[in-house]
């Protein structure tokens, strides 16, 4: 955690901004490996709550307050892929001033997971995601991507929508 303090608080000095982002997203992986003791006995879930509750209290200590990935507790939001998440059980380990960040790729016709983390006391902020290994974007696939999940956005009442374009190019 020493690490994490100094890189989080050189984020602090540098930037203004009442956010900080920590990621976390993908962190499916956690207790596979160094850490699969501690996660047999306690849960995976746990760990990644325990993790992210110092960055946060380290973060809020600093007058800032903290986002993280919503996709390690979105229900099945890995199971296309064949891995399990952290699920609702995990998200209820997490502070509620934590601002969670849900992205998805295409369409959003359904976003039971907005309201479930809603109803759960989470804020939230939707980011509407393109992925390419083309060197531009497909604009007509960002925009249908983009008009699905605006909806979801409004009813909601989310703190903001932002567009990404994770590509490998």
């Amino acid at each position: 955690m020493p690490l994490l303090c100094d890189l989080y608080g050189d984020l602090c000095d540098a930037f203004s901004s009442p956010l900080i982002h920590m990621g976390g997203d993908e962190a499916i992986a956690l207790g596979k490996g160094a850490t699969k003791g501690e996660a047999d006995k306690f849960g995976a879930h746990r760990l990644f709550a325990r993790h992210l509750k110092r960055v946060r209290d380290f973060v809020a200590k600093r007058g800032r307050r903290l986002v993280c990935w919503a996709d390690p507790f979105e229900p099945n939001f890995f199971k296309p892929f064949g891995f399990e998440n952290y699920g609702l059980e995990g998200l209820n380990q997490i502070p509620r001033d934590v601002l969670l960040a849900s992205w998805h790729y295409g369409l959003m016709d359904e976003f039971p997971f907005g309201a479930q983390a809603a109803e759960m006391g989470f804020e939230l902020q939707l980011w509407s995601a393109m992925g390419s290994h083309e060197l531009l974007p497909t604009l007509e696939a960002a925009a249908r991507n983009v008009e699905s999940f605006i909806p979801h956005a409004h009813r909601l009442g989310v703190l903001g929508a932002i567009h990404s374009h994770w590509g490998d190019v």
